[in-house]
C-alpha cells in the first residue's frame, strides 16, 4: 500500500512521513508538498491513505484533497492537526475526512488512529470526545 503524506513544510513532511513510515512498516510512503502532486499519485493507483496537515498548502482546508481522495472509495484521509478542539474536529469531519488526531499524539495512538481510518472506520481525537483540548 501506498501513503499520501501533505505539507508545504519540508522539514514537517519529512518528520510526519518517516513517523507513519514507522508506525506502518512495509508502507510506501510518498512526500509531497501540494494537491497537483496527491492527484498525480492517486491517478497512478495503489494508494489506500492520505495524510495531510489541517493547514493544507492551498489554504482552502481539506474539501479540495477529500474530493481528490473520494474519486477511488478505497482511499482513506486522515488529517493531522498542531491544535485539536471541537470545531476543528467537526469542521475536518464535515468536509469529508476520515480521521482527525493531534501531530503530538503518542504513537500508540497515532498507530490506532491509521489502523481505524484504514479499515473504514473514522478517528476522533478520545481529547475531544472528553471535552478536552488537546495541544
Amino acid at each position: 500500500m501506498r501513503v499520501i503524506v501533505v505539507n508545504n513544510h519540508r522539514p514537517l513532511r519529512r518528520a510526519l512521513g518517516r513517523r507513519v513510515q514507522t508506525l506502518l512498516p512495509g508502507t510506501t510512503v510518498l512526500e509531497v508538498a501540494h494537491a497537483t502532486a496527491v492527484r498525480e499519485h492517486l491517478a497512478e493507483g495503489g494508494v489506500g491513505l492520505v495524510v495531510v496537515h489541517a493547514h493544507t498548502p492551498e489554504g482552502r482546508g481539506v474539501a479540495p484533497l477529500v474530493r481528490l481522495c473520494r474519486k477511488d472509495p478505497a482511499v482513506r484521509l486522515l488529517v493531522v492537526s498542531d491544535v485539536l478542539n471541537a470545531a476543528r474536529v467537526r469542521r475536518v469531519l464535515r468536509d469529508g475526512a476520515d480521521g482527525c488526531i493531534g501531530g503530538s499524539a503518542p504513537d500508540r495512538v497515532m498507530r490506532h488512529a491509521l489502523d481505524l481510518v484504514l479499515s473504514g472506520e473514522t478517528f476522533v481525537p478520545p481529547e475531544v470526545l472528553s471535552g478536552e483540548r488537546a495541544a
